[in-house]
């Protein structure tokens, strides 16, 4: 049969505390300090990256659903017909691509970019 050992614990005298904080600080520079902050810039800049081109796909897709909807079939009115055509559109078109393709095309290339950037850390 196994006997229950106590422990006890004492403070640190001075002296050891500062031995101890030197040892940590000798440790984490030998954990490779300098890998994990390379790690730690490659997943920001690819999520910064996936952010950028997600909004950028975001207005691309809302531009061609603009396009295909109003100025394609209206493309030989006048100025006035064309205004009385669309009926609104422009509007309801710019706050879908404002409100919701933009922020998702952001949501999505921010995943995107984490998944890439964790999947580049992992493989050096």
């Amino acid at each position: 049969m196994r006997r229950c050992q106590s422990l006890q614990f004492s403070e640190n005298t001075p002296e050891e505390e500062s031995r101890d904080q030197q040892l940590w600080f000798i440790q984490a520079q030998n954990c490779g300090g300098p890998a994990m902050l390379k790690k730690i810039a490659i997943v920001i800049s690819s999520m910064l990256l996936g952010v950028c081109c997600g909004s950028a796909v975001g207005w691309l897709v809302g531009r061609t659903i603009y396009f295909f909807v109003v100025e394609l079939p209206n493309r030989n009115l006048a100025p006035e017909q064309y205004s009385t055509a669309t009926c609104g559109l422009n509007l309801s078109i710019g706050m879908l691509t404002f409100f919701v393709l933009i922020p998702a095309g952001v949501v999505l290339g921010s995943v995107f970019g984490f998944g890439f950037g964790m999947k580049q850390t992992y493989e050096e």
